[in-house]
């Protein structure tokens, strides 16, 4: 049943509705733009990876420098036991300065070095603390002198063997040069009072100066201490150093081997 209008009250015509338009979408300015762009590739997987990684080697840049700052590296190397021998010749500057030795095969010539002429440099690697560093080194050089007479050699032991001897420095320079020209200035070298060293193969004007090398540059990833010997001898025409040095822990585990190294030495008489 349909609704009756009521007394005096006119029927009124709807008013049609009237369309609106939709609201346009609000424009994008660029900072919009800019701001979406970096979102995107905030959760890209390869540019999380990647942040990870420069986060990670700032971490450990930061570990790294730090540790030379405050205090340096403290290695700790354990002894190492060194085994088989090798041989090495040595030529000479010229005929009558010639030598040969031993060494552990351990101790490696750098790719560089070339044939042994006046001398030969042989390095131990040991990896500590994720850092590959020098260990230990075997060292020999040579030169042709001048004939020297049997009263220069015996004076030459005197003031060698003597501290309180006038020539004492001046016969123990070319012994110190060597050992620091060899280690370095990362080290402090204290060393012994040379002794007379005999071994046939040296002859007997030979002595052995023993030293101990202590590091005074914290900033330097390389054994704490180290030890070693210099066997020094000589002829009527030539001198011969003989140097070997190890970490601290390994010279004094392997003590016969470096003994062999030096009753080895065999030079031009």
């Amino acid at each position: 049943m349909l609704e009756q209008p009521v007394d005096n009250q006119i029927p009124q015509e709807s008013t049609p509705a009237v369309a609106t338009a939709p609201s346009p979408a609000p424009q994008e300015t660029p900072n919009d733009i800019v701001a979406k762009a970096v979102v995107a590739k905030k959760t890209n997987p390869l540019y999380i990876g990647v942040v990870v990684i420069v986060i990670a080697a700032a971490l450990a840049a930061g570990y790294y420098f730090t540790g030379y700052k405050n205090g340096g590296f403290k290695l700790t190397y354990n002894a190492y036991h060194f085994a088989a021998l090798d041989k090495v010749s040595v030529l000479g500057d010229e005929p009558g300065h010639a030598a040969t030795f031993v060494k552990p095969q351990e101790f490696i010539a750098p790719y560089n070095q070339g044939a042994h002429k006046q001398s030969a440099d042989f390095y131990f690697y040991q990896v500590n603390n994720h850092h590959t560093q020098t260990a230990g080194i075997i060292s020999f050089s040579s030169s042709g002198t001048p004939l020297r007479t049997e009263e220069f050699l015996k004076g030459y032991g005197i003031n060698l063997m003597h501290p309180k001897e006038n020539l004492y420095d001046a016969t123990v320079a070319p012994v110190k040069q060597t050992v620091s020209s060899r280690l370095g200035p990362t080290y402090s070298v204290k060393y012994d009072n040379a002794e007379e060293f005999q071994s046939p193969g040296t002859g007997k004007y030979a002595w052995s100066i023993g030293f101990t090398a202590t590091k005074v540059k914290d900033n330097v990833a390389s054994p704490e201490k180290m030890q070693g010997r210099m066997i020094l001898a000589l002829s009527n025409t030539g001198a011969y150093y003989l140097m070997m040095a190890s970490e601290q822990a390994s010279w004094q585990a392997n003590q016969t081997t470096w003994q062999a190294v030096a009753n080895s030495l065999k030079i031009d008489q």
